[in-house]
């Protein structure tokens, strides 16, 4: 039997198109597959020996034969979906394929023989369907946990880059000497114009990095299968979302536009249109003024009268308190897990899922064949139909705003938090700042543009070797710090640090209530604290955000565990930390900086992160406990009968709480472009 690493995946993942039999190039060189010849179709065999282009400098990889009862399943799975067919996972038909898929990857028990039938997979089915399963089967098994992974952007590039750049990529890729080529720039304006408003906001909706992150969450975090059943999931699922609305309201109202209008009406013509421009025979455009219409498409019949019942149902439980089981028995709704997994339904974990349904998932199936929703034209579904491209969408926001105001409901049910779950006695916060790097004006983030270089080669099939770089221009913010002065008169003992940005004003330019205003308050970081007694301070890192990981690790541009022999557990979940701040506008947008550190603990740090930094919106990836007792997005999850932030924070017939603190701050965006220091090396290539 070969002898096998962890590291002979990885070429399996790349350059989806092409034969398993070709040459692969990863970040530890070139390899090709030493095949049984059952394994490679017999038109390829002229690829070389039994399948594998094995040329100079090439590590071969020995691949056992797999049991035929292996070989048979896989091929019952190949049977279900074509390699050409349009995959999403938000439908449950085809995540119960992948669940299939990944249960014979699971099976397996040892690294040769996940090797033998994932390479016997490899070319059979649906490469959407194969790259999710093994890349999640990577992440939770134990003797792969630590595998360093491809950037999905590298290796489905298509799904995240305007296609007439590619098109330029693919010709550099092939037709000029690697250490001869240019980066290809993707413009500013590809989607669409700024006479649709809703293109100011493209830089953050279209954002490579935002859009990897969540693909990687729902990879994390399924709703169907062996890895759905995780602590916390369904609360963790309506935070991690409200987050990306709260951030894309910062947004808007940076660039001069309304909060996002939440999808209420399921008959009315919905009036944004949009146009992706990337892989456009697999993501058509939606026009404007379209509306859901009942659909009847080979991979899902489904009512807009359903949604209607679904959600009134699930309305109906929060506001009585009470869930119909499938036995007719009447239980208490008493979570916001609870309630998560019946939005974004689980079939493991809904308390219904016959009676409550599917509403969030087959919310975006409805909206992602709005054009064409019987299938009579034959078009494919829009973005909204992939959890890789859905935020691309203006209708993404509108829907999900809809879905966390069932979460509103079911928060404004909870008694608001009193004294004792807010105070923290004997301790004052004396004083609170934000230093930005290079920045004189007190309390002053500033952001920037930066163009920045991402290798695409690993999906660019059929090309020559060596990298093939897209550049792409995205927000940036000057690195900063939090210096956080406190005293404490009790003895030392351990605090979570918990730190909030928010617009000071609505997009009216009037104060906010404070129950308006929570729902707007971003999360820029958590991290436990060592309080010592007296007067002492804290400076905390913008780079050590508790919900970002670095531009280096959305790429795969580290050097370090290359190997994956080290103790790395990055699944390249995690905000991305370039846009950890909203833009600002160049006069400087009013926001308020709130601190509070809780006395509470913060768990442990589970052994298998999903990163060191992005625990806030991604959790542990191996189910353990989520390593925050508290509410997620404590203490603004809760309603309050302060009517101000302020007055939140000195309560009316009380003692203020001192271990908290709420500071102007102002965004100065600094309009200009810079190229990456790491990228000027490259020339740039426009078209």
């Amino acid at each position: 039997m070969a002898t096998v690493t962890k590291q002979d995946l990885i070429p399996l993942l790349l350059r989806p198109w092409e034969p398993i039999g070709t040459t692969k190039e990863t970040k530890r060189g070139k390899f090709a597959y030493l095949l049984p010849k059952n394994f490679v179709d017999e038109r390829f065999h002229h690829l070389g020996h039994r399948g594998s282009a094995i040329g100079e400098g090439v590590q071969v990889v020995q691949v056992d034969d797999c049991h035929d009862d292996d070989k048979h399943r896989i091929n019952k799975v190949a049977n279900k979906l074509r390699r050409s067919d349009q995959v999403s996972f938000f439908n449950l038909k085809h995540q119960k394929i992948a669940v299939e898929l990944v249960n014979i990857f699971l099976e397996q028990k040892t690294l040769g023989n996940l090797l033998s039938v994932a390479s016997y997979a490899r070319d059979r089915v649906n490469p959407n369907l194969f790259n999710y399963a093994l890349t999640s089967t990577i992440l939770h098994r134990e003797d792969t946990a630590n595998l360093e992974l491809p950037s999905f952007v590298s290796i489905f590039p298509e799904k995240f880059i305007q296609s007439t750049v590619l098109q330029m990529a693919r010709f550099e890729g092939n037709y000029v000497q690697s250490d001869e080529r240019k980066s290809i720039v993707v413009p500013g304006d590809y989607s669409a114009t700024d006479k649709d408003p809703e293109h100011r906001l493209a830089y953050f909706r279209e954002d490579i990095g935002v859009n990897s992150h969540h693909w990687h969450w729902h990879l994390v975090y399924p709703y169907h299968g062996p890895f759905s059943n995780k602590d916390r999931r369904g609360e963790l699922f309506y935070y991690m979302h409200r987050q990306m609305v709260a951030r894309y309201n910062a947004e808007r109202f940076c660039n001069k536009l309304p909060r996002v209008e939440r999808l209420i009406d399921f008959r009315s013509r919905i009036r944004e249109a949009y146009y992706p421009k990337i892989d456009n025979t697999k993501f058509p455009g939606r026009p404007a003024f379209q509306m859901l219409n009942n659909l009847d498409r080979d991979d899902v019949q489904l009512d807009v009268g359903d949604l209607e019942i679904w959600r009134s149902r699930i309305l109906n439980a929060i506001s009585s308190g009470q869930i119909k089981k499938p036995d007719g028995q009447v239980g208490r709704l008493d979570s916001i897990d609870a309630l998560g997994n019946m939005v974004e339904a689980s079939p493991e974990k809904s308390p219904n899922f016959a009676y409550y349904g599917n509403l969030h998932n087959e919310g975006h199936d409805m909206i992602s064949v709005i054009h064409d929703p019987d299938y009579r034209n034959l078009e494919n579904a829009g973005v909204m139909s992939a959890a890789e491209t859905a935020m691309r969408d203006p209708i993404f926001y509108r829907w999900h705003a809809f879905v966390d105001y069932i979460f509103q409901r079911y928060q404004s049910t909870l008694p608001s938090y009193k004294s004792d779950a807010l105070s923290f006695s004997d301790l004052s916060i004396t004083d609170f700042k934000v230093e930005s790097d290079g920045e004189t004006s007190k309390n002053t983030f500033v952001t920037s543009w930066l163009q920045s270089d991402v290798d695409v080669s690993g999906g660019l099939d059929f090309q020559g070797d060596g990298t093939v770089n897209v550049r792409f221009t995205h927000l940036t913010h000057a690195d900063f710090k939090y210096h956080i002065n406190y005293e404490n008169k009790g003895p030392d003992r351990t605090g979570t640090c918990r730190i909030f940005l928010g617009p000071k004003y609505n997009e009216a330019k009037k104060n906010w209530s404070f129950n308006h205003q929570r729902l707007f308050m971003i999360e820029l970081d958590r991290f436990p604290v060592r309080l010592y007694h007296g007067t002492n301070n804290i400076v905390q890192k913008s780079q050590d955000s508790s919900v970002t990981i670095s531009y280096d690790r959305i790429f795969n541009l580290e050097d370090e565990n290359a190997s994956g022999d080290g103790p790395s557990d990055f699944c390249r979940c995690g905000w991305p930390d370039y846009m950890l701040i909203p833009k600002g506008t160049p006069e400087g947008f009013p926001c308020q900086l709130f601190v509070m550190i809780s006395n509470d603990n913060l768990i442990a740090e589970p052994k298998t992160s999903c990163s060191q930094n992005s625990m806030s919106y991604c959790g542990s990836k191996d189910g353990s406990k989520f390593p925050d007792s508290r509410a997620m997005g404590f203490p603004f999850d809760r309603e309050s009968e302060s009517a101000s932030l302020d007055e939140f924070i000195k309560p009316h017939k009380q003692p203020a709480y001192t271990n908290m603190s709420v500071i102007d701050v102002k965004i100065r965006l600094n309009d200009e472009v810079k190229v990456n220091e790491r990228d000027q090396g490259r020339s740039p290539l426009e078209y």
